[in-house]
């Protein structure tokens, strides 16, 4: 998900997205990585972090929420 800094606080979007989502019952779990994108910055650089955030999520277990 791509979010917009007008959107609010990704982590905290991201935390009432996951806990909805469990709250809906038996549902397999996702976790989450999230970067910030730097004005200036590659667009591709920012995808790797937020995917290197990812990773680390999934490392920390299910339904996770990793920053970079």
């Amino acid at each position: 998900m791509r979010l917009h800094a007008h959107d609010g606080d990704s982590h905290a979007i991201a935390c009432r997205l996951l806990d909805s989502w469990i709250a809906t019952g038996d549902v397999p779990t996702f976790s989450v990585g999230i970067a910030a994108h730097r004005a200036g910055a590659d667009p591709q650089t920012t995808f790797a972090e937020a995917d290197r955030a990812l990773y680390v999520s999934k490392a920390e277990g299910r339904a996770r929420i990793a920053v970079a």
